[in-house]
Order: structure tokens, then sequence, then C-alpha cells
């Protein structure tokens, strides 16, 4: 029972880490992520829709 639960805890932290739920934030409608500096190949959405903070821009794909 103990290995069960253990993987049950694992299994919904990695269902976390993996939809990026934690660590970046969405915006432009769940298609772009706010970052401080695009990636290579993202476009800069302008103007910024307020989901992200004021350092940050939102960049889709």
């Amino acid at each position: 029972m103990k290995y069960l639960l253990l993987a049950l805890a694992i299994f919904l932290l990695l269902a976390q880490l993996v939809s990026g739920n934690w660590y970046v934030r969405k915006c432009a409608n769940r298609s772009g992520h706010c970052r401080s500096i695009c990636k290579i190949g993202e476009l800069l959405i302008d103007p910024p829709t307020g989901i992200c903070s004021k350092e940050k821009v939102c960049c889709v794909m």
C-alpha cells in the first residue's frame, strides 16, 4: 500500500511538472508563455496580455 501511495504522489508531481503549471505562466489564450526574453523562433505578442508581470513578455511559437 505504501508503494501505491508513493507511485501516485510521484505521478501527480510529474504531471504538474510536465504541464508547466508551476513554473511558466500561460498567456495569449494559453498558447504563449511569459518569459524575460523570447526564444529563437518565438514571436513577441504586442500589446502584452496583462497575465505576465511587467518584467516579462508574452512569447508565442
